[in-house]
């Protein structure tokens, strides 16, 4: 079983985002993900010291739907990225950092984003007007690590823009799986 990371953003049906802070979804509102440069987002995810994602690293998955239609979902590969240094010069995910926690910003792997113009293209085709992305990555825990899995999720639309917390400080062990069971991260 994946210990999956929560949904990263739902451009298509934000009040389904309870998780996401009110002024995330007021910066969202004006994306538009079937526009955006696919090559330019980033993601990013903090989870604490001791937890590490799995060999397969961090997907991203792109599903757009339409009731009367149904999904189309695409996996796309994710790969570690430089930040990018704000105006002072420093890290622009500085402001996420904190003692016990170790942040790693994303990007789609170059040789994907063919993949996700064909999703997009045949996204705009059919006419499914609800996109939705999120990330999907195994997490492990070391031995003798304690405490929660607290993670948190982040996305930057563009260069120059700011990092959005999309899903703070969510403890993945309380979330619940289909069936009412919960999450379980198994050991690295």
């Amino acid at each position: 079983m994946r210990a999956g990371l929560p949904a990263l953003a739902c451009a298509g049906l934000l009040a389904a985002c309870t998780t996401v802070p009110v002024g995330t979804l007021a910066a969202l509102s004006a994306f538009d993900p079937a526009k955006a440069d696919p090559a330019a987002l980033r993601a990013a995810v903090r989870i604490p010291e001791g937890f590490r994602l799995g060999k397969d690293g961090a997907i991203l998955v792109l599903t757009a739907w339409r009731k009367d239609y149904g999904k189309l979902v695409a996996r796309v590969r994710l790969e570690a990225a430089a930040t990018e240094a704000g105006r002072s010069g420093a890290d622009d995910l500085a402001p996420w950092r904190k003692p016990g926690f170790t942040v790693t910003a994303y990007r789609i792997a170059a040789e994907d984003l063919p993949h996700v113009a064909t999703f997009r293209t045949t996204a705009a085709e059919r006419r499914l007007d609800n996109l939705r992305f999120g990330i999907d990555a195994a997490l492990c825990r070391a031995v003798g690590a304690i405490g929660p899995a607290l993670a948190t999720s982040l996305l930057k639309t563009g260069p120059g823009a700011r990092w959005l917390p999309l899903n703070p400080e969510i403890d993945l062990e309380a979330l619940e799986l289909e069936g009412g069971e919960k999450l379980r991260i198994p050991p690295c």
